[in-house]
């Protein structure tokens, strides 16, 4: 008696296990671009804040 006919439960966390691998890697990926605006964004505020109030202007 064969409990996987066909190696298909196998076959069906195997395609499970990439796809969440898959997904793992494209949300390391957004969440980076996500950093890498937020600094970008804060540079941008500090420089703005800087000569809106004089800092550093001396």
């Amino acid at each position: 008696m064969d409990v996987e006919p066909e190696g298909r439960i196998s076959e069906g966390f195997e395609y499970l296990a990439h796809d969440i691998e898959s997904f793992r890697d494209e949300t390391r990926k957004r969440l980076a671009k996500l950093e890498h605006g937020r600094s970008q964004i804060k540079a941008t505020l500090d420089i703005i804040m800087r000569h809106v109030t004089g800092m550093g202007q001396q």
